[in-house]
């Protein structure tokens, strides 16, 4: 259950807890930010403590809220009433975009990815260079801390040039199909980025109707947009632009299972370095370079195979039977369908009606 909710300043410092609220809804993802959602009866120090960009915690959670949103209503039947809403520190990633600034003065260079970069070590570099140790001071937030935990997939090379850094590290993380979070340290009172991975738990959980816990199931197959074979026009115009071909999985399809798509792709031919020295790729370093770009963008061309619904987990301890993330099986009791999927979100509830904790799960990549 939900206690109580710890109030912290903006510095992050308890000043007060709130036990008698009305309800808290706490929304735990494993590749974004979440939110939660506290509603209270007004009192003024409560008003004070539920401000924009103060933070609130609990005692048995590692994340920590950030308060993005108050609202102050009445009506005869409620009294005054605050909703404060947010979400956890890992929408601070969202601040940044990923630019070379120094000193106020932006240069323009691609930032490069290069290919088999380990993945987590790609989205702590990005982290590193936006917020913890960037060149411009003032893009500096101090209280935030990394930590290398050793994840070893790697993913292929990637361009971009003034990315938001949230959106960013989600596509890296969605690609090895890692999650990422910020944890807050309550000792010093900072908070950690990290990359982590679920528990593969599909032996020991499984969701059906035949044990109840299977709230809903929605199954969905459409091959649309579904692409195999890639025509990549890369620099040049005309008869100079650079072409090149991708097969998807590197399987060559034909007759009438060839899907052929012409991809536009965004990669430049040239690169300029840290003095601002411009230099032009190899004819075969271009080459996969644009295929690895094509690579990246095969998910927009997929057959859409989805498995989603939600699961009772009341019955389960949150972070100890299991965790957001987790593999889990989820068996249809009709159709047969039976498959390993993700706990994508977990959401708490506490509430006149009491404790209740659901989970949100898509098919496993």
């Amino acid at each position: 259950m939900i206690e109580y909710i710890e109030c912290r300043n903006s510095k992050r410092e308890l000043v007060g807890i709130i036990d008698n609220f009305t309800s808290v809804i706490w929304n735990t993802e494993y590749n974004g930010p979440g939110e939660f959602e506290i509603y209270v009866s007004f009192n003024q120090d409560y008003f004070n403590w539920l401000s924009i960009d103060n933070y609130v915690t609990r005692y048995d959670r590692e994340e920590i809220g950030v308060i993005e949103s108050v609202v102050l209503d009445y009506s005869p039947e409620t009294g005054r009433m605050i909703k404060a809403a947010g979400r956890f520190a890992l929408c601070l990633l969202e601040r940044r975009i990923w630019a070379d600034i120094i000193n106020s003065k932006y240069r323009c260079i691609v930032n490069i990815i290069p290919d088999n970069t380990k993945a987590e070590a790609a989205c702590l570099r990005i982290v590193n260079e936006t917020i913890i140790n960037p060149d411009w001071e003032r893009r500096k937030i101090d209280f935030i801390t990394s930590e290398t935990t050793g994840l070893s997939k790697t993913m292929n090379q990637k361009q971009s040039t003034y990315q938001n850094v949230l959106n960013l590290t989600q596509e890296i993380c969605k690609s090895v199909l890692y999650g990422q979070k910020m944890i807050f340290n309550r000792r010093d009172l900072t908070v950690q980025y990290k990359l982590y991975e679920g528990t593969d738990r599909s032996d020991l959980l499984v969701f059906s109707q035949n044990y109840d816990n299977l709230l809903s199931f929605e199954y969905s197959c459409d091959v649309t947009n579904y692409k195999n074979g890639f025509l990549i026009a890369g620099e040049g115009e005309g008869k100079d632009r650079f072409y090149t071909f991708c097969e998807r999985n590197n399987t060559i399809s034909t007759g009438v299972t060839r899907r052929e798509y012409c991809y536009e792709s965004g990669m430049s031919i040239t690169y300029l370095d840290k003095n601002q020295g411009e230099h032009t790729y190899s004819n075969a370093d271009y080459n996969q370079i644009l295929i690895n770009d094509c690579k990246s963008k095969f998910s927009e061309y997929s057959s859409l195979v989805n498995i989603t619904g939600n699961v009772d987990l009341s019955l389960l301890i949150l972070d100890k039977d299991y965790s957001v993330g987790d593999l889990v099986t989820v068996r249809d009791v009709e159709t047969g369908i039976t498959t390993k999927a993700r706990i994508w979100s977990v959401t708490e509830t506490q509430d006149e009606n009491g404790y209740s904790v659901e989970a949100s799960f898509e098919e496993s990549e």
